[in-house]
């Protein structure tokens, strides 16, 4: 059996894992809603400016005159940690369950949330600690991003995020898995990407791909530059404020409906993906990290 054929069989193990034990999927509910608290909190602050800024007369200027971004900033930042904090707490107890199936065990939610509390400062730290490190490395790989990008005529796009991919997306199915620290997850995942490379290369593309397509929740603006912006305000000027200042608003209230209705079935399908690969990796790692 060659390694394609032995990753479909992985596809079809993890298809029948997820079918008999469906409580699996009950907690990316959860992570389904924090989504959409997020999505909420700052789609609202969108449209609350964009209606500011139509009644402020379509003026450029007054988007530069809100005194309280750096509270946005900083509650977006805020948000974000918080984001972080129930997506590991999640991801921890995820693990936990897919850890117990298995290996043959019965599984139910008071498992998620024993595995959620005992895995979750781990998993919390390597998180935070790989966002961080990323940060600041940032300036040095976006220079190398860039240059290999171009030297490889738009192939580096694509293939840097896919080699971190390969060997970093393993550190919590090690963690877990073995119940190790951080450091020692990490170097597993390196070590797991290094002799399973082309193999897991493959699975990680085929990922991105999906992960790309199911989380496109939007095309993209067709808003023309500002050459035709002043004889467009012109225009607009003639008509009463009344009729297309209402008008923009209520084509802003339709958008935000059919964006979220859009944003629901995306993050749903999501959903099924990504608990799909989670399980995936989890049977890649379980059969073969004897082989290590």
């Amino acid at each position: 059996m060659n390694w394609f054929e032995e990753l479909l069989e992985y596809g079809k193990d993890t298809f029948n894992l997820l079918r008999k034990r469906k409580i699996i999927f009950l907690p990316y509910v959860a992570l389904i809603l924090l989504k959409m608290a997020i999505f909420l909190v700052l789609f609202g602050f969108g449209v609350y400016i964009a209606r500011d800024f139509i009644d402020g007369g379509m003026n450029p200027d007054f988007i530069f005159d809100y005194s309280f971004l750096p509270m946005g900033i900083l509650g977006g930042l805020l948000v974000g940690l918080i984001a972080l904090v129930i997506k590991s707490y999640i991801d921890a107890g995820i693990s936990s369950l897919f850890l117990l199936a298995l290996k043959g065990e019965e599984i139910s939610l008071s498992d998620f949330w024993a595995g959620g509390n005992y895995f979750f400062s781990r998993i919390f730290g390597g998180n935070l600690l790989i966002i961080l490190t990323g940060l600041i490395l940032s300036p040095f790989l976006l220079v190398i991003y860039v240059i290999v990008g171009i030297i490889t005529l738009g192939l580096g796009f694509f293939a840097l995020p896919l080699l971190i991919g390969v060997f970093l997306g393993m550190w919590q199915v090690s963690l877990v898995t073995n119940d190790s620290d951080i450091m020692t997850s990490i170097k597993n995942s390196i070590r797991f990407g290094k002799d399973y490379f082309w193999p897991f290369l493959f699975v990680n593309f085929i990922e991105g791909i999906i992960s790309g397509v199911t989380s496109f929740s939007g095309g993209g603006s067709n808003n023309s530059s500002g050459i035709k912006y002043d004889l467009e305000l012109n225009e607009l000027e003639r008509i009463p404020s009344f009729f297309w200042q209402e008008g923009i608003n209520w084509l802003i209230g339709l958008g935000s409906v059919v964006f979220g209705f859009f944003f629901i079935i995306t993050s749903l399908i999501s959903m099924i993906f990504d608990v799909f690969f989670k399980g995936y990796y989890f049977v890649l790692y379980f059969n073969k990290r004897a082989h290590l």
